[in-house]
């Protein structure tokens, strides 16, 4: 159906063929291949759905997961880490929340051309410093201790 009319409709098999083909080889050409044989959504639509899905999922945890155990994972990458001047280099870093029982996602993901820009700033997590108020660590008062006796 979406070979015979490609703008017309999207497909979820061949959306969904698209961006499982992208996932796991990255590779334009390949998605591009198995579009023009009718098999998958074109690279544009693969890209712009993918762009849609970070933009729509957010960063809050879904719905009610009192009964549920969850446990964050955090890693970062570093690119290009050895550069002569230090520059042009890469450092990120990804968080994400694994719960248990899983939940479905039940609301579509609207069809939304975002921007990286508009991608990246979605994406952004304010550092927040502790300050504490007083300094109650200078209040602490020792007292000295005693010299262990020496049996020898």
């Amino acid at each position: 159906m979406q070979a015979s009319r490609p703008r017309a409709l999207i497909t979820p098999l061949q959306l969904g063929l698209g961006v499982q083909v992208h996932h796991n080889f990255a590779s334009r050409f390949l998605v591009s291949t198995l579009n023009s044989l009718g098999f998958c959504s074109s690279y544009y639509e693969v890209q712009k759905f993918e762009s849609s899905a970070a933009a729509v999922q957010g960063v809050d945890l879904p719905g009610d997961i009192s009964n549920s155990f969850v446990q964050f994972v955090a890693d970062n990458v570093d690119h290009n880490t050895r550069t002569i001047d230090g520059l042009n280099t890469f450092h990120g870093m990804g968080i994400i929340a694994g719960i248990t029982p899983g939940t479905k996602r039940t609301q579509p993901i609207p069809r939304i051309a975002f921007s990286t820009d508009e991608i990246k700033a979605l994406a952004k997590i304010e550092i927040k410093y502790y300050k504490p108020q007083s300094d109650r660590m200078a209040e602490l008062s020792y007292a000295e201790l005693k010299k262990p006796k020496h049996t020898g």
